[in-house]
């Protein structure tokens, strides 16, 4: 029995085109499993990733689940609250064990072949298959918004733009900065504002100031006499 024809859909000028395939979304759960085994090694390496790595992040449910109880642990014991045991209760005390994955599965991961050393260079893999997510999903809103007759070409494209560029796009953007406020005779004509001094002409009063010196040169003791002075009451 031959294979069916492949699904196809309108293009230009009636023709037909086919349809794109469906394609997984991008991950590694080997990766994934690389950063969960590397805590149970080396808890320590939740430093390195903590505030980087989210749940959502994962890409495998289990492994979200199991990556929410290390970085609830972590967030009340720190490090070294995360081994087998407090991770196992606090499935089990959540009914979330078998979610993720069994205690058989925690088990491999703790005798897995990984140096825990390196979870953060397979963090930051799993960190950019989920970015790589966040894109698709935001090109394909942006598709299905394009497809509407009334659809703003000009929004699409500036949600298309954040989805590429996403928040930091704004720190590359050339600062603008109007001086003409700056500039002038205005500026040309006006003398500098009167200082109060502590120490005339050398330490202003009411005003942050700096003894600068070579080492050696009386900076400490300097300050020091400075300081009884003012304390005492003696002029300086």
């Amino acid at each position: 029995m031959s294979a069916p024809p492949p699904k196809r859909t309108p293009g230009k000028k009636g023709t037909a085109v086919a349809a794109p395939p469906a394609r997984a979304y991008p991950h590694s759960q080997e990766a994934e499993r690389a950063v969960l085994a590397g805590v149970f090694l080396k808890p320590d390496v939740m430093h390195s990733f903590a505030d980087m790595l989210k749940k959502d992040d994962f890409y495998v449910p289990a492994h979200q689940i199991l990556y929410s109880a290390f970085l609830d642990l972590y967030g009340k014991s720190g490090p070294t609250g995360i081994d087998i045991v407090t991770v196992s209760e606090r499935l089990h005390a959540h009914a979330l064990l078998e979610q993720a994955g069994g205690a058989v599965f925690l088990a491999e991961l703790t005798e897995a072949v990984v140096v825990g050393a390196s979870a953060p260079h397979y963090a930051g893999i799993v960190r950019k298959y989920s970015e790589q997510r966040k894109v698709i999903d935001h090109c394909n809103a942006v598709a299905a918004e394009a497809f509407s007759k009334g659809a703003d070409v000009e929004a699409l494209k500036a949600k298309l733009r954040a989805a590429v560029d996403g928040p930091s796009a704004l720190s590359r953007r050339p600062l603008q900065v109007d001086i003409s406020a700056f500039s002038g005779p205005r500026y040309l004509g006006e003398y500098p504002p009167r200082y109060a001094w502590l120490l005339d002409k050398s330490l202003p009063l009411a005003c942050l100031g700096a003894i600068v010196g070579p080492p050696g040169a009386g900076k400490g003791t300097f300050a020091i006499q400075l300081c009884i002075a003012v304390a005492a009451g003696v002029a300086v």
